[in-house]
């Protein structure tokens, strides 16, 4: 029989992802970045937040528990956080979403790079490139420009409030939300071409001008 280790807060987290209809759009990668930052803008704004079994990977913080269970048993894992109730403060909703919307404007690359710009990640950074595995990531290892990072982070995604997202292969554009229900084919087709340009860095602001696409 299948055991799964993750703890009943992250189970809860996912719920919430689910009961959002976010879950099935975001890879493994974005799930993990999810609740990397939602626990630490719980960190930032008072809320409770557990770093438990969360270390450094290659591709940044990640809650291992979570990882092994959604990479070796996934449907075993999603059976159990169907089962949760749920119960969050207000602001620890608003924490969640902001986590949520930071998570899918960036494609796994540009999460990976994020997170790599955190101390807590790169004061492993060398024991990794060592080949150590299973580094942990403690509260201590928290600085304060981790804190000014994840600030800077929060507030940024209350920028978004107005703006739709529209994936096109790893590329993430935003269009005010008035501007997203005038989006015709041959806009999506120029999307498509516009996505293969690797210079442009997500999120890709665009707007809608007498019927013709401007990026910013």
């Amino acid at each position: 029989m299948d055991v799964i280790w993750s703890k009943d807060n992250k189970l809860e987290k996912i719920k919430w992802l689910e009961d959002e209809n976010s879950i099935n759009d975001m890879s493994s990668l974005q799930i993990q970045k999810f609740l990397f930052f939602s626990e630490m803008f719980n960190r930032e704004t008072n809320q409770n937040y557990d770093l438990y079994k969360l270390k450094a990977y290659k591709k940044g913080p990640v809650f291992s528990d979570v990882h092994g269970d959604y990479t070796y048993r996934k449907d075993k894992l999603l059976e159990e956080v169907s089962k949760k109730d749920i119960s969050f403060s207000e602001q620890e909703i608003e924490n969640m979403r902001r986590a949520k919307i930071l998570t899918l404007i960036h494609n796994d690359q540009d999460l990976s790079n994020l997170t790599h710009k955190f101390d807590l990640w790169k004061s492993k950074e060398e024991r990794l490139h060592s080949g150590e595995r299973e580094i942990k990531i403690h509260e201590n290892d928290i600085t304060l420009h981790d804190s000014k990072l994840f600030n800077q982070l929060y507030n940024y995604v209350d920028t978004l409030k107005e703006y739709k997202i529209v994936k096109v292969i790893d590329k993430v554009f935003l269009f005010k939300e008035k501007e997203k229900d005038l989006l015709e084919d041959h806009m999506l087709e120029t999307l498509e071409k516009i996505s293969e340009d690797s210079s442009l860095i997500n999120p890709v602001y665009v707007d809608i001008e007498d019927g013709v696409l401007v990026v910013d």
